[in-house]
């Protein structure tokens, strides 16, 4: 009578070999090297301090381990194991160090073991934070992208974690364009710094940094966060890129291109490093100019045209203006 295990699978000698192949293909992939333990969980830290850990590395398996290498994906974190041979069964110890540096928020880190058996990978986590007693939620606070004149906001809840009662006085940013207010969070614990992004914000991706005044116990202390505001121009240039008619080697060619969604104040300004514009006028809100270019000696040049106001950037596109091949003498 033949025998089914739970696979479903004949026991008989084909069925044997069957499942000693399959079994041996799944344990292939395994490194035997165990880390005890498993991961590096660091919990909350302050920035700018040294952390010291250690992690087990076992021999699992039957035959002599070589660590060949250890490599994490970051140089604020160091490991070492203080012996690189084992033998089956054998154990050694590993130290991890990891520096917090300026790091806010969650952390998370690999450092990779890499053995003449394969690779085994250690996760480190911590979550870093300036404060002691004060934790952001997030940690920063990235708001969603907009256009220059549009409007958009977030919160960042603070939280007093240490002892007594504390308040938020005040909250202010840095620049004009980021306006913070206050209010009470749920727990009684926390305050709530709602932020909202006005019009007028530069394009790019800016860093605001938000103040706040507090108080405990008679004392004032200044903590603060970061922002992050990604600001996209409606600004268009077209056509993107602007191509040039081909001229011979030296000599000046011309393209016209157009500005759309032009949000002021004033016109556009464009320039080019090399090369010269030419404002070609205004129609309905859509301004055109007239590029000109030197053809290089060979081949194809590049360069960036940049539409600007009086302050900043809002747009840059490329030109580019090839030489055409010379042509060969004609043979009398």
């Amino acid at each position: 009578m033949k025998q089914h295990v739970g696979f479903g699978w004949d026991t008989g000698r084909w069925g044997r070999g069957l499942m000693i192949v399959v079994l041996s293909c799944a344990m292939a992939g395994a490194v035997p090297l165990a880390l005890s333990p498993a991961s590096v969980e660091l919990g909350r830290r302050l920035q700018h301090v040294v952390i010291e850990t250690e992690v087990t590395l076992t021999n699992t398996g039957r035959e002599p381990l070589e660590i060949v290498r250890v490599l994490p994906d970051c140089a604020c974190a160091v490991a070492e194991p203080a012996e690189k041979r084992l033998a089956p069964g054998a154990a050694t110890t590993m130290k991890v160090t990891f520096d917090t540096k300026n790091f806010s928020g969650a952390i998370h880190r690999k450092i990779a073991i890499q053995t003449t058996a394969g690779e085994v990978v250690l996760p480190l986590r911590a979550e870093v934070t300036p404060y002691a007693d004060w934790s952001f939620a997030p940690s920063m606070l990235v708001l969603s992208p907009t256009l220059r004149e549009q409007e958009t906001g977030g919160t960042v809840v603070v939280t007093h974690l240490g002892e007594g009662a504390a308040e938020v006085k005040t909250a202010a940013s840095n620049l004009p364009w980021l306006q913070a207010s206050l209010a009470p969070g749920a727990d009684g614990r926390s305050t709530l710094v709602n932020l909202r992004k006005k019009a007028g914000a530069p394009v790019g991706n800016s860093s605001v940094m938000v103040v706040l005044e507090t108080m405990k116990g008679g004392k004032a202390e200044t903590i603060m966060f970061t922002v992050v505001v990604p600001v996209a121009s409606a600004t268009r240039v077209v056509p993107n890129p602007i191509v040039l008619p081909s001229v011979k080697a030296g000599e000046m060619s011309r393209a016209a291109f157009r500005v759309q969604g032009w949000e002021g104040p004033g016109a556009p300004q464009v320039t080019v490093a090399q090369g010269e514009v030419t404002s070609l006028g205004e129609l309905n809100g859509e301004y055109t100019f007239e590029v000109a270019l030197k053809a290089p000696a060979a081949g194809s040049a590049m360069v960036m045209v940049r539409v600007a106001d009086a302050k900043e950037a809002r747009v840059e596109v490329p030109a580019v203006v090839r030489a055409l091949a010379p042509t060969a003498p004609k043979v009398p």
